[in-house]
């Protein structure tokens, strides 16, 4: 019985050459030489009764929270709905433009967010014309790893499920909602655009004439297994883990089951997190106490002194209130399914502890509602010299998060859970 009505649309979001691009490093000066294959944003709408929501995800690095406040806001505005029925993420790709301010990882080109947005305003007014009946199922199958856990140079802890909506829609095309968690870095600093491994993945669904769109997972602390062998990449590469995933999805269309629509819902909170303040004198010295591998890293000074000047002009208010606020943390109920975006790179422990206090199906998206950095599990913070918990919120919020970040991350999920009567076991 078609108790739900989706649609798909798209648009192409690819920079021109000579954009500087994203990610990798500091002063890179990166800029578009050739495009590998184009980056998209991708808008399913799913329609229940009066009950709307709409699934949109971007071939970029990431948004910031800004950015996707004020996008969702003009989209619930066209299509009359809550923002907490809207979910905007990134794949998180390296190999694209960037479309908010991270200093010294590429300069913005001022026009491209703008051109990012009516993007986004098309691509989901097209999937609402698009929208056909449709029959809803749902199939987690664990693969064989294309990322490995980068802090211990293992397959552990990552997240290895490849979690996979199915609408099977009457007269059209087949739609496929998937999620899995492995950073797109396989091109690593090439001057080539490119949506990278999710990019490959989505394009082979397209090659058998139907349509997806990827999620990214919580890859906060997975890189492709390429990157393990110290090798930079190529789109062969992208295409060898795009086919790889694409076998499981196959697998997965005999194994998949039904999900009734029997109810679908959305819920945001809205959130703080702790941060860890440094005294002033610490961070002065920051430059002199550095750690050795990035002594080595060029242009690092450059990058310090810039943050320094920063953490000047806001220190004292930070320091009053040390946290960071208006985080979304955001569920969306399809059916059974429970999809869960939170606006950073969360690392893979979190997906695995969450699956294990909620009973039903779960699908985590990372730099969803924006970007507020790394999003560390406790332990990392014990390592004094960790990029992802001491070094990297430098681009971010100025400031390590506390390492209470894991428990009231955990607590604030558990909330959300129990708020759309989610069932949770006796661990919660």
């Amino acid at each position: 019985m078609f108790d739900m009505q989706v649609g798909y649309g798209e648009e192409i979001i690819t920079p021109s050459l000579g954009t500087e691009l994203t990610g990798y490093g500091y002063y890179l000066e990166r800029k578009a030489e050739e495009v590998a294959d184009d980056l998209k944003v991708r808008a399913v709408y799913i329609r229940r009764e009066r009950e709307v929501v709409i699934l949109i995800s971007c071939d970029l690095l990431s948004l910031s929270l800004e950015f996707a406040d004020n996008m969702r806001r003009e989209l619930s505005i066209r299509h009359n709905l809550p923002i907490c029925n809207i979910l905007l993420a990134c794949t998180h790709t390296h190999a694209g433009p960037a479309a908010h301010d991270l200093p010294g990882l590429g300069e913005v080109d001022q026009a491209y967010p703008a051109r990012v947005g009516q993007a986004i305003i098309k691509a989901s007014e097209t999937a609402q014309k698009d929208c056909r009946p449709a029959e809803m199922s749902y199939s987690s199958e664990t693969v064989t790893p294309i990322g490995y856990n980068r802090k211990n140079g293992s397959f552990a802890p990552i997240d290895p499920v490849l979690k996979t909506v199915i609408f099977t829609r009457r007269g059209g095309k087949t739609i496929y909602l998937l999620s899995y968690a492995c950073h797109p870095v396989v091109l690593r600093q090439a001057n080539i655009v490119s949506a990278d491994w999710p990019g490959a993945l989505i394009a082979r669904i397209e090659r058998d004439g139907q349509r997806g769109m990827f999620l990214q997972g919580f890859c906060g602390d997975v890189n492709p297994v390429s990157r393990k062998r110290g090798l930079r990449g190529t789109t062969a590469d992208s295409q060898l883990y795009g086919d790889i995933l694409y076998r499981y999805i196959e697998a997965a269309q005999s194994r998949a089951i039904a999900v009734a629509a029997s109810e679908m819902l959305a819920v945001e909170n809205r959130i703080r997190l702790p941060l860890a303040i440094p005294p002033y004198e610490e961070i002065m010295k920051q430059k002199e106490n550095l750690p050795e591998y990035l002594k080595k890293v060029p242009l690092y000074d450059r990058f310090i002194d810039n943050w320094i000047e920063r953490v000047k002009e806001r220190y004292e208010e930070i320091r009053r209130e040390p946290f960071l606020s208006n985080v979304p943390v955001q569920l969306i109920i399809l059916g059974e399914v429970r999809i869960l975006g939170l606006p950073g790179e969360v690392f893979s422990a979190y997906s695995l502890k969450l699956a294990e206090r909620l009973r039903l199906p779960l699908m985590t998206v990372g730099y969803s509602g924006g970007n507020i950095g790394y999003l560390p599990t406790a332990d990392a913070y014990d390592n004094a010299t960790d990029y992802a918990c001491y070094q990297a919120p430098k681009f971010y919020g100025l400031f390590p998060f506390d390492r209470e970040l894991e428990t009231v991350l955990l607590e604030e999920c558990d909330r959300i859970f129990a708020c759309l009567g989610g069932e949770q076991n006796e661990q919660s």
